[in-house]
Formats: C-alpha cells, structure tokens, sequence
C-alpha cells in the first residue's frame, strides 16, 4: 500500500496506474489545481557525473496533512516505512512524517524511516535536527553510510539491534 496527495491529472493517475502495475495498493487524496512532483535524471559518463534536477516546488504531497493521508492504514500495515525525503519537501510534510510515524507506531505497526538525505533539499543540521526528532518512534532505520557520516556526524559501522520480536 502507498499513500500520497496527487493531483487528479492524467499525470496523477499515470502514477497510480504505474504503482498499481507493479502490485502498489494506491490510497490517494486527490486534489485540484495542483502539481506533480517529477525528477530528471541526466546519466552521464566520465569526466562529467549523473546530474538530477527535482522539480518539486508546490507539489500537492508538500501541502499533505495527517487529515488528507489515511493513517489508519499504517494501523493495517506489517511494516510502515517513510523515506528521510518526505519531511524535507516542507513543514507541513514534516509534522505529518512526525504523526504519521507515531500513530502506526501506537498502532503496533513496525516502523521503518529511511534517511535517504538529500543535500539539494536540506543542510545536514536541518536534516539531522529534523531525523532525530522522529527516532523515538523508528524501529528500523534504514541509512547509507555516507548519509549517517554527513547528517548524523557518525563514522563508525552499523549497530544491529535484536530483532523485532513479532519478526523472530
């Protein structure tokens, strides 16, 4: 299952019928007059590296609140996760990151957040202030070294932490 605020466009519904394709349950609030987020990404061979340009400025899912996404389906979920990208797009996306972690947590849902930290978004203090503040309700953190070095100022290897005793 996928949550998300779209807009009702043939973009928007090429979306879901994408997710749909590979087995995706959308659950989408549809709005109007409103745009979808979108990524180019420029491959490239050496000397030059891979270019990506975001085009994510006033997307319908930056204005998504706790009302607008179905929480209760995290209360459904084996596992909720939710990418480090999403509270970076904006303030709002970032209090319903924060809700949305701790009501499939309360639920008794598994949570995942995946720090994927992208500097085109966001310092690493932001970032780092913004990812500590949800730990409390993350039961797996999913993270490159180079984003726990960069964001998290730490350089040692990973922790493993016994598993989730529903996962034994």
């Amino acid at each position: 299952m996928w949550l998300s605020k779209l807009p009702d466009s043939p973009f928007g519904r090429r979306v879901t019928n994408e997710a749909r394709q590979h087995g995706v349950e959308p659950r989408v609030t549809w709005v109007n007059e409103a745009r979808q987020s979108v990524y180019y990404i420029e491959e490239c061979s050496t000397p030059r590296g891979t270019t990506v340009i975001y085009d994510r400025t006033d997307a319908a899912i930056t204005t998504a609140t706790p009302s607008e996404i179905d929480g209760g389906a995290t209360g459904d979920a084996e596992v909720f996760y939710i990418s480090g990208i999403t509270p970076a797009l904006s303030p709002t996306l970032a209090e319903t990151t924060a809700d949305l972690l701790a009501g499939a947590k309360r639920a008794g849902t598994t949570t995942a957040f995946d720090l994927n930290y992208r500097s085109k978004l966001w310092e690493p203090k932001e970032a780092k202030r913004q990812y500590e503040s949800l730990f409390s309700d993350v039961d797996i953190l999913v993270a490159a070294e180079r984003d726990v070095g960069v964001v998290l100022d730490r350089d040692k290897g990973a922790e493993k932490t016994p598993a989730h005793p529903d996962t034994l």
